[in-house]
């Protein structure tokens, strides 16, 4: 992911469904709002510094690269994950004072041994 633009404000909202359930998780946060939340635990605040992403707004320019292979690593965070197990696809569009993005994804959490 790429930040061509530094931006002061971003609004998301999130369309998301997971396998097997009828109803859709759907939303809208702010942000720079959730960034700061985000940054007060030292796992999430790490794997933010791991990818550029800084912890309130303004939100500078910069290049977020997961690995080639596509997998991300949360290996810290796995038992965290157990209830979330299942297949997910969705769709997430920000807005800001500099334009407007979306990406659509399909991503499966597997449970942890």
């Amino acid at each position: 992911m790429v930040m061509s633009s530094e931006f002061f404000f971003s609004q998301v909202n999130y369309d998301i469904r997971k396998t097997g359930i009828m109803f859709p998780i759907r939303g809208e946060n702010d942000m720079c709002e959730e960034m700061a939340k985000m940054s007060q635990y030292p796992q999430a605040l790490k794997m933010m510094q791991e990818y550029n992403i800084t912890a309130s707004c303004p939100m500078q320019k910069t290049r977020m690269c997961v690995p080639e292979n596509g997998r991300l690593n949360v290996t810290s965070l796995k038992d965290k994950f157990n209830f979330l197990s299942g297949q997910y696809t969705g769709k997430i569009t920000f807005t800001c004072d500099c334009g407007k993005s979306c990406f659509d994804f399909d991503v499966k959490f597997k449970r942890g041994k």
